[in-house]
């Protein structure tokens, strides 16, 4: 497994962020606005969830969730008839809304799915299952994993029906979580995250159509 790059990441930031995207975006005439940010979590905490999951949470989340917040659930939508076209694909709506960008409390939850698909993996195509950790879902099928195996550290988009499954979105859960905060968590499905990513490697919050997202919400004050 390749080493760890401790880079430094402005959690407090991250909180402006989100919070100033609902600001703006009710300038879009939002249909939904929704954000909870939770206390860190204790060691205990993660002590206990590894020993339930049976591993060690990758070290860029367990960052996060012991120095920032152990839940984060954000969301917004706006009608298409706001929306932004980009390359005429609509983006109305940021994060999910069925659930949070990430929760501590739903990894035991998140990674027995991830066993219920193991078996995926006799698929070449469809690999990536059974050595990921999954932090978070959409509600149709389709998952957010840390890669434990092919790209170790990335996170990347596990789809149970095949379509982008294995897409490698982040460097790291920090480098995924700060680029796509910085766009306002636009979109969600796995063609949106194509659109903000150059050469479909990684989502860039400093892409030409992420550059777009960003003047569109109003989020032109955040480098």
């Amino acid at each position: 497994m390749k080493p760890y790059t401790y880079d430094i990441y402005n959690y407090i930031e991250w909180q402006v962020i989100l919070n100033q995207t609902l600001q703006l975006t009710k300038n879009k005439h939002a249909e939904i606005q929704h954000i909870d940010i939770f206390d860190k979590a204790n060691k205990e905490e993660i002590k206990n969830i590894e020993i339930q999951i049976g591993m060690s949470l990758p070290i860029s989340y367990k960052n996060v969730v012991q120095q920032f917040s152990k839940r984060v659930h954000f969301y917004w939508a706006v009608s298409e008839e706001n929306a932004l076209n980009i390359n005429n694909r609509l983006i109305s709506s940021g994060s999910f809304l069925d659930g949070p960008l990430w929760d501590v409390d739903q990894l035991i939850m998140l990674n027995e799915m991830r066993r219920d698909n193991e078996g995926l993996d006799e698929d070449q195509a469809l690999d990536h299952w059974k050595y990921s950790f999954i932090f978070s879902r959409h509600g149709n099928g389709n998952y957010f994993a840390i890669d434990l195996k092919y790209h170790p550290g990335e996170v990347i988009y596990l789809a149970s029906d095949g379509m982008m499954h294995g897409l490698r979105l982040g460097e790291s859960f920090e480098s995924f979580m700060d680029n796509w905060i910085r766009i306002g968590c636009a979109g969600h499905w796995g063609e949106d995250f194509e659109l903000f990513s150059d050469d479909y490697v990684y989502l860039d919050h400093t892409s030409l159509n992420s550059l777009l997202c960003k003047k569109w919400l109003g989020l032109i004050y955040f480098s």
